[in-house]
């Protein structure tokens, strides 16, 4: 497994943790919120994996 894979990975993991967390703080009333925090968490683990990968193409890690 590369070290891409494993990022996706626990990204994904994450991304379901957050969405647990979300419903368990927020509940369904305030499902909106959940919903923003979650995109944002999503575009900057996303972020993430495209500055990983282009150090990883590089030979930077």
């Amino acid at each position: 497994m590369s070290k891409i894979d494993d990022l996706e990975s626990d990204l994904r993991h994450l991304y379901h943790l957050l969405d647990v967390l979300c419903d368990e703080q927020f509940g369904a009333a305030d499902r909106d919120r959940c919903n923003a925090l979650l995109w944002i968490a999503r575009d900057r683990a996303e972020m993430c994996k495209e500055q990983a990968h282009t150090l990883v193409c590089a030979g930077g890690a």
